[in-house]
C-alpha cells in the first residue's frame, strides 16, 4: 500500500509542478517563532519562514526536535481551483516523515485527500501532534492515506464519501444539508417615515396605509449531517450539525454511535462526541476552541485545545494549550507563537513614505 501514497505525493508534486493560471506573488518573506512546552510533551523551539518561490510558497523550519521543508501551490483549473502541498521532515532524533494534502474542486465536485509515509511519530516534529482537532497517525512507522469526495446534489443537499488506509482503516458515508437562517424585521408604516413623525400628532401625518414588509435579514447557516460508518473500531450512525452565524462565531457538534469489537473485551456499544466553537472576536483576540471523545481510536481517544491569537505591532501572536491522551499516558501543552509577513510590513512603510 505504500503505492497508494507514492502516488498521492506524485499526484502533489505533479499538481504543484503544473502551470497555474493565476498565482500571488510577494517578494517578501513570512517569518515565524514557535516556542513549546508541556506536561507529557518535549520542549521545542521553532523558527520558520515561507517565501514565494517557483510559482508557488516555498517553506522551510528548523527547531530543536527537526528541519522541515514544504512546499505548495494553488492553482486556476478549467472547472474550478486547486491546492496541494508536500512537506518533508527529518527529526534529529532520526526517521523521516513525507506527506502530501490537498483540496480541489471541480464543478460540484469537491475533493479532499491527504497521504504520509513516515518511519518516525509525528510527535517527533510537533511536540502538540496527537492532541489536534484531527487526529494523526501516532505510530513511529508506516503509511496512511485518506480521500475524501463531495457531490452538490442541489443548492442546499450534498453527498459525500471518505475511506482512509493504515493505521485506522476505515470508510464513510453521508448526506449534508444545508439551511439559511433568517428574521424578518418588524414592518414599517409606507406612510409617513417614523422620525418625520416625531412631535405631529395630527392625524393627517398618521400612516393609514398597511405596514410593508422588508426583506428578511440573513442570521447565519445551518449545516446538518447523517451518515454512517464502517471500519475495525467503529461500525454505526454519524450525526452532526453546524451553526455558522454572520456575526462572527460558529459551532459544530458530532457524535458517533455504534458498536465496536475490541480484542478483549468483544463486541460492545460505543459512543463518540466531537464539539468545537469559534468564539466572538474580543478585545482583539479570535479564539477557537475544541473537544474530542472517540473511544474506539488507538491513540489519542480523547484531546481537547484552545487557540487564540490577535494582531501585535507589525505581525500577529497566537498562543494554544492541547491536551489529551496519548495510549495509556496523559499530556498536556502550551505553544507561544508570532508570524511577521514581511511583504505587508514592508509595503505598510512604502505607503508611509510616499510625499
Amino acid at each position: 500500500m505504500f503505492g497508494a501514497v507514492l502516488g498521492l505525493a506524485l499526484l502533489g508534486v505533479t499538481l504543484c509542478t503544473a502551470p497555474a493560471q493565476a498565482q500571488a506573488n510577494t517578494s517578501r518573506p513570512t517569518l515565524g517563532l514557535k516556542a513549546s512546552a508541556g506536561w507529557g510533551a518535549p520542549g521545542q523551539v521553532w523558527f520558520g519562514v515561507s517565501q514565494a518561490a517557483l510559482g508557488g510558497q516555498v517553506s522551510a523550519a528548523l527547531s530543536n526536535q527537526a528541519a522541515e521543508l514544504g512546499y505548495e501551490r494553488s492553482l486556476t483549473l478549467p472547472l474550478g481551483a486547486a491546492t496541494t502541498s508536500v512537506q518533508a521532515a527529518r527529526p534529529w532524533s532520526g526517521g523521516l516523515r513525507i506527506q502530501t494534502d490537498g483540496t480541489a474542486t471541480l464543478g460540484p465536485v469537491a475533493l479532499d485527500w491527504r497521504g504520509a509515509a513516515f518511519s518516525a511519530a509525528p510527535q517527533a516534529t510537533d511536540p502538540l501532534a496527537p492532541w489536534a482537532w484531527e487526529s494523526d497517525d501516532l505510530r513511529p512507522q508506516g503509511w496512511r492515506t485518506d480521500a475524501s469526495v463531495r457531490y452538490r446534489l442541489s443548492r442546499n443537499l450534498i453527498a459525500g464519501v471518505r475511506g482512509e488506509l493504515g493505521g485506522q482503516p476505515g470508510a464513510e458515508a453521508w448526506a449534508e444539508g444545508l439551511r439559511v437562517v433568517t428574521a424578518r424585521p418588524p414592518a414599517q408604516p409606507t406612510g409617513v417615515a417614523p422620525e418625520d413623525n416625531a412631535g405631529d400628532d395630527t392625524e393627517d401625518n398618521a400612516s393609514t396605509l398597511p405596514p410593508e414588509p422588508l426583506d428578511p435579514e440573513r442570521l447565519g447557516q445551518l449545516r446538518w449531517q447523517l451518515g454512517a460508518r464502517v471500519s475495525p473500531g467503529l461500525t454505526g450512525a454519524l450525526l452532526g450539525v453546524r451553526y455558522q452565524s454572520e456575526r462572527g462565531w460558529n459551532a459544530e457538534v458530532g457524535a458517533q454511535l455504534g458498536i465496536t469489537d475490541g480484542v478483549t473485551s468483544g463486541v460492545r456499544g460505543s459512543a463518540g462526541l466531537r464539539a468545537r466553537a469559534e468564539l466572538p472576536e474580543w478585545q482583539g483576540w479570535s479564539t477557537q476552541v475544541y473537544a474530542v471523545y472517540e473511544p474506539w481510536r488507538r491513540d489519542a481517544a480523547w484531546r481537547a485545545g484552545l487557540g487564540a491569537e490577535r494582531a501585535l505591532g507589525p505581525g500577529t501572536l497566537s498562543a494554544q494549550v492541547q491536551g489529551g491522551s496519548w495510549g495509556e499516558r496523559s499530556g498536556l501543552g502550551l505553544r507561544l507563537g508570532y508570524r511577521v509577513d514581511l511583504g505587508a510590513v514592508g509595503g505598510e512603510m512604502g505607503e508611509e513614505t510616499q510625499p
